[in-house]
């Protein structure tokens, strides 16, 4: 289906005064969704979802899920007397296509500088990973279930086969010159770095499986602004794919993000185990080589090179 941009503006006038002039920002999108800045109202963006083929569920009930999850996070954010202002808030929705594939969401604009821009992660960026860490792992979200939210399980993937194929793509990229910018010119045996980087994958074989709490799915840079003076968040973005799962998959967006050490940092203070931040490490490491040799062999079109090598080469020092 084709957006018609007149359609929305319409639809966004009997919420903002007219004029309305939308303009779309592909650059910034990400799965999800559609964005829309909005030139006589800076404070405001338009998101419409997209469709998805490997997604059970439309935009309607995404948008939904994401609303309630958000109002929810707010709220254990106020109970511990937080503030939790960087949580994004939708102020009108309304519905674009009959099938429910396409749903907009007028929403206040957050502004900071996306962590993937921060060299130096200061100590109260990992006390904000600290507190939204902890909040989810303790939300209340059975009153949302009850009234017919569905908040999805998460799967955690098989780490040892995950291992196992990045093992045989880091090799892949070696040789074929991929990992520029990951490795140094001068490394050692680069063609083992990786394995030797997760050899303790095997300290956590057979380990019983963390409790299931609610996960972001997606806590990478691109999705965490902050002040760049104070490392405060200002802005946690994108809570489409949250659900139920292994707090594993947080810690591996971390690791990705702020690096291992300040991941287990956080981890520890949050109260996970060894075990756990373990297998989040494995799942980062081995996660973002498959993306990046996905990226190379044009399986992956969208995803940038150049952030998919930072990340990486973060996640292994």
């Amino acid at each position: 289906m084709e957006i018609n941009p007149a359609i929305l503006a319409n639809k966004v006038s009997s919420t903002l005064s007219p004029p309305i002039t939308l303009t779309r920002h592909s650059t910034i999108e990400g799965d999800d969704h559609l964005i829309y800045f909005i030139a006589e109202h800076t404070s405001y963006i338009l998101r419409v979802t997209k469709p998805r083929k490997d997604r059970g569920y439309d935009g309607a009930e995404m948008q939904m899920r994401e609303k309630a999850i958000r109002e929810v996070v707010r709220a254990g954010y106020e109970s511990r007397g937080l503030p939790a202002e960087f949580i994004p808030q939708c102020v009108y929705s309304f519905p674009v296509s009959e099938d429910g594939v396409h749903v907009a969401s007028l929403e206040r604009k957050l502004h900071g500088v996306s962590l993937d821009d921060v060299k130096d992660i200061k100590e109260k960026t990992k006390q904000e990973f600290i507190d939204l860490l902890t909040v989810l792992k303790n939300v209340d979200i059975s009153g949302i279930i009850s009234i017919g939210v569905k908040v999805p399980d998460v799967e955690m993937p098989e780490l040892n086969t995950l291992h196992r194929n990045a093992v045989h793509a880091w090799r892949r990229m070696i040789h074929e010159g991929g990992l520029e910018g990951v490795i140094d010119a001068g490394e050692e045996d680069a063609e083992s770095l990786f394995e030797r980087k997760t050899a303790f994958i095997d300290q956590i074989q057979g380990i019983k499986e963390a409790d299931s709490v609610l996960v972001h799915n997606d806590l990478k840079g691109e999705h965490v602004l902050v002040n760049k003076d104070t490392g405060k968040f200002t802005a946690v973005l994108d809570w489409a794919d949250v659900g139920l799962g292994n707090p594993a998959i947080d810690i591996a967006g971390m690791v990705l993000t702020i690096g291992t050490q300040a991941a287990q940092e956080v981890a520890v203070a949050v109260g996970y185990s060894r075990e756990t931040i373990l297998q989040g490490i494995i799942l980062g490491r081995s996660g973002c080589v498959m993306r990046l040799d996905e990226r190379l062999r044009g399986i992956d079109t969208m995803s940038p090179q150049w952030l998919l090598r930072a990340q990486l080469k973060l996640s292994l020092e």
